[in-house]
């Protein structure tokens, strides 16, 4: 299953609570397998050790955490060469700049 979480602020923390939330609910449908991606700067470490957890726990084979930096690294993956309308309302969006 996939969460995505859209923040207002560019220093927003994704905390512990929305981490738990998402995996009762993958819990419930019965998925084993989780990513859970914000824009948000950061996840909480409290966050970070839930996720963990539920792995080590075995309550789900993965859980990946994915943050806005992280995130934006991977859509500059994606062709390179080809245009990106979105990239432009992402700067506005979170004053971010790819180096151009």
């Amino acid at each position: 299953m996939i969460q995505v979480k859209r923040r207002k602020h560019d220093d927003a923390v994704e905390p512990i609570s929305s981490v738990r939330e998402f995996l009762g609910a993958v819990i419930l449908k019965g998925a084993d397998a989780a990513i859970f991606v914000t824009t948000a700067d950061h996840f909480s470490q409290n966050a970070k050790e839930a996720a963990n957890a539920a792995i080590t726990k075995d309550v789900v084979r993965q859980y990946d955490l994915i943050d806005r930096n992280r995130f934006f690294d991977m859509l500059r993956l994606v062709g390179k060469d080809e245009q990106k309308p979105w990239l432009d309302s992402m700067r506005e969006s979170y004053r971010w700049s790819d180096g151009k």
